[in-house]
């Protein structure tokens, strides 16, 4: 992997810097008594934190007694090492924090130790925004100086401090039991108002922060304190606390969450654990290169090599825009393989611990491609010579023999069921992690109220994730919910569903007798009931608990073709387009009861917004996310904003380094397939400028080599690639009752029927700003693949069409409809009319670039 690391670091950007002190300080009392200590008050923002520390056995344990030490208590274990991981990693938004630290042994072994331990974190040391404050069992005021400078002490006095010893202090505390008796749920009697005030002015002439512990802990005592001017307002709830004052002066940021889909990463320079091939040698990048063909790519909806490139380019504009949270819905590999997934985790590992990105993952159709572990491979490797070059798991794969180009086994390319998938990827959502406040499965025992990390922990193992899809037949679901900063919820749903292909000559350990998971939803609801009940509890806790629920899946759950599915059944007289992959419509209403308002998807490699409202008056947005290996390549930013919408923006990768650095590489085998008389590619596409044109080379080369072929009816495919702009434009301006086709192909024989026509046409024209030039420099096959474009970005390919294009097309459809003689139709005119209606159908679908999800989730363009 040494060339993958060295081209990552090369990317990676310059790390970011500790955001200001929050102006409100909260302090987190006795915080190792949290449910989730450390994590909860940091992730709420909190500036101080305090801990309970016992040394014994030289051992720092985290404890207010000695008989309650735990052996995995420890002060480095709960704190330092947390600490740590936010400072090397710049995780979420950095603030001021102040450890206090509670000595409950003898103060000057006890220090010494913390003294001792805290020389291994000089990340922490010497981090100015990191204090730490000794508090409890303290050394003698005239030996503070003594230790270092980052060692400073909690004054528990109102008496003048010592002037060798004022710059170690740094904070007054005193107990509020001493002053008052106040309880905080009624305002606080005059009488103890003036002695608190008293109390306050006279800690601030010491000109050093002031905190009492022991006080109210309610809304009402945390203004009090707040208004008297009390510096660090104590709190046994931080969670709580902190939301109040956020309310209170209206300081809540925005949260941004980054949604990158079907990346379809294949490792371009990983190595193989069990063979010494390393692929084909680039002379331009001097690596070794294990990638596939160019004509393998020219014939898949999506790329299987550049987008190597594309997706550092995302994640590095996901740096540069400070976000911190990354969902991945699902084909994030190509089918899962080893080799693959030891290269994906490494990025987003290096990511993650570089710039505190977490990452959120659940499963597509392409990782895991089957429950279970099964062999596989691919022919089309590109070979050293350029020839195609078959590498695959297992020598008894039923695959084709080359004598002259012997096929690679390797048990790397073995295609991993979920238990490889987890193995690799578990750090990124499948598996809770120490930082998130929630973690929860469809299958796990405890509430959001009662969770603890140790409790996610001994619920997230693959065994105690399992269902019956049918009697004998348990596989898994990777399904989870995660709170990875205060109420944040993001539901990430397994929508895999495995059917058995033979129940009765097979068995449930044959990792060949499950069916493709690519339908999606409609098996879901037929198949896997539970999730939908598990939803619904989901989304039941997170209003109740006042949580914005975002749900996330690798499939769409509602029409992703802006309602034309029927219109393009018709059109192409079949279950083609992939329109078997088209949910149902009960599927956008079942998950709409059960609460789900807004779902982003992928699967489709498409931009595009579904939104269905139900007579319940519940309503579902399905957010489409592009593909970065295909056609546009982008990614989607939800921005949840503290009045409870959302903002959705799209963004296109435009630039990527590099993406043309395998271009001699397919020379080769451009010059072994010329040589060896074979079908070729065309040439043309090593002659684009960018990654964003290279993926409107390869969507048009995909429309040309296999969409035409596979999709369109042959008589009117034909019709359409042999006809012109302007005769598209004259059709419904003809009389003559001389059938379409002939009138195309013998229209000099019937001249004045043209001319007449063409008159009749440009008087129209003339009252939209249009003419005939405009009808003249583009063909039937040009507005085919328009049609793609749009059909792929939605209102994204319009910069790329061109805006009076678009307005041609438009004028065009709707003349055409008026016009046309229904009387008169014949096959290619009904195809027509069909292919024009379903693509003004793509041109007016909902917002899907840049729109807002208000609170009644209504959907408004902010384009």
């Amino acid at each position: 992997m040494f060339h993958l690391r060295y081209f990552l670091y090369l990317l990676l950007l310059t790390t970011t810097t500790l955001v200001a002190q929050e102006s409100i300080n909260i302090h987190s009392h006795n915080d190792y008594n949290q449910n989730l200590p450390f994590w909860k008050a940091y992730h709420c923002r909190l500036n101080s934190i305090e801990v309970d520390v016992f040394f014994k056995n030289n051992v720092l344990y985290v404890t207010h007694d000695e008989a309650d030490i735990e052996e995995a208590k420890t002060l480095e274990t709960m704190y330092l090492k947390p600490l740590s991981k936010v400072v090397l990693t710049h995780m979420d938004n950095e603030q001021n924090i102040q450890l206090l630290i509670d000595l409950k042994s003898e103060a000057y072994t006890t220090l010494s130790a913390i003294v001792k331990t805290l020389k291994n974190y000089p990340e922490l040391t010497n981090n100015p925004q990191l204090s730490f404050v000794i508090s409890g069992f303290r050394p003698t005021i005239k030996d503070y100086n003594n230790y270092p400078e980052y060692i400073l002490f909690d004054y528990q006095r109102l008496e003048t401090i010592p002037a060798e010893s004022i710059n170690k202090v740094s904070l007054i505390s005193l107990s509020f039991s001493k002053f008052s008796s106040w309880d905080g749920l009624k305002p606080i009697p005059k009488k103890d108002l003036k002695k608190i005030e008293s109390i306050v002015k006279k800690a601030h002439a010491l000109n050093k922060p002031f905190r009492f512990w022991g006080a109210p802990d309610t809304p009402l005592a945390w203004k009090t304190f707040h208004d008297l001017g009390i510096d660090f307002i104590n709190t046994d709830h931080p969670l709580e606390c902190s939301q109040y004052f956020k309310k209170l002066t209206h300081t809540s940021n925005d949260i941004n969450i980054a949604f990158i889909s079907d990346i379809h990463f294949q490792d371009l320079y990983g190595s193989f654990s069990d063979t010494n091939y390393k692929g084909i040698f680039n002379d331009k990048t001097k690596k070794f290169t294990l990638l596939r063909t160019m004509d393998a790519q020219l014939h898949s909806t999506r790329i299987f090599n550049e987008n190597y490139f594309a997706l550092f380019a995302a994640l590095n504009d996901v740096v540069e825009k400070d976000i911190k949270y990354v969902a991945l819905p699902g084909d994030y590999t190509d089918d899962g393989q080893a080799l693959h997934l030891r290269g994906l985790k490494e990025i987003l590992q290096t990511y993650s611990n570089t710039y505190g990105i977490q990452f959120f993952i659940t499963t597509g159709n392409h990782d895991p491609v089957g429950p279970l572990a099964q062999e596989s491979g691919k022919s089309d490797f590109l070979g050293t010579h350029g020839q195609a070059q078959g590498i695959y798991s297992h020598s008894n794969i039923n695959i084709a023999k080359n004598k002259d180009f012997p096929n690679i086994i390797s048990k790397d390319l073995r295609k991993l069921g979920y238990k490889g998938i987890f193995n690799h990827l578990e750090p990124f959502g499948f598996f809770p992690q120490e930082n998130y406040l929630y973690w929860a499965t469809p299958f796990s025992n405890y509430t959001p109220e009662s969770y603890t990390y140790q409790k996610g922990l001994a619920n997230a193992p693959l065994e105690k994730r399992m269902y019956d899809i049918l009697p004998k037949y348990t596989i898994p679901d990777a399904s989870y919910v995660v709170e990875p900063l205060p109420n944040l919820w993001l539901l990430a749903i397994d929508g895999n569903v495995y059917l058995p292909k033979d129940t009765i000559n097979s068995k449930p350990s044959n990792p060949k007798n499950y069916n493709s998971a690519s339908i999606g939803y409609n098996n879901v609801i037929e198949h896997k009931t539970h999730l939908i009940n598990w939803v619904k509890t989901i989304s039941n806790q997170a209003k109740k608990l006042g949580k914005t629920l975002i749900a996330f899946s690798h499939y769409p759950m509602i029409d992703f073709n802006d309602d034309a599915s029927y219109a393009l059944k018709n059109f192409f007289e079949g279950n083609k387009w992939q329109l078997e992959r088209v949910p149902n419509e009960k599927v956008a209403q079942l998950f709409s009861e059960a609460g789900i308002k807004v779902h982003v998807a992928g699967h489709m490699h498409i931009n595009d917004t579904g939104f269905r409202t139900f007579e319940n008056g519940k309503s579902l947005v399905n957010i489409q996310t592009p593909s970065i290996a295909a056609y546009i390549p982008a990614y989607k930013i939800l921005k949840i904003k503290p009045n409870n919408t959302i903002e959705v923006n799209t963004i296109p990768i435009k630039k990527v380094p590099n993406f043309n650095s395998l271009f001699p590489l397919y020379e080769k085998e451009y010059e072994y397939l010329k040589t060896h008389k074979k079908p070729l590619w065309n040439h043309d596409i090593l002659k684009t400028n960018s990654y964003y044109n290279f993926t409107i080379f390869h969507l048009k080369e995909l429309v040309r080599m296999r969409f035409l072929k596979d999709d369109w009816i042959p008589e009117f495919k034909d019709f359409m690639l042999n006809i012109t702009g302007e005769e598209l434009l004259l059709l419904p301006y003809l009389s003559s009752n001389i059938d379409f086709k002939t009138l195309i192909e013998q229209k000099g024989f019937y001249t004045n029927e043209w001319e007449m026509a063409k008159a009749k046409a440009e008087s129209d024209l003339k009252e939209v700003g249009l003419s005939l030039t405009d009808f003249k420099h583009w063909n039937g096959f040009d507005m085919i693949f328009d049609f793609y474009r749009v059909r792929n970005a939605d209102v994204l390919a319009i910069e790329d069409i061109g805006q009076h294009q678009v307005e041609i097309y438009k004028w065009l459809f709707k003349n055409y409809n008026t016009k046309i003689d229904r009387a008169k139709i014949d096959m290619n005119k009904k195809k027509l009319l069909e292919f024009y209606n379903i693509f003004s159908m793509f041109l007016n679908g909902a917002p899907a670039n840049n729109f807002i999800i208000d609170k009644t989730n209504t959907l408004k363009n902010i384009d």
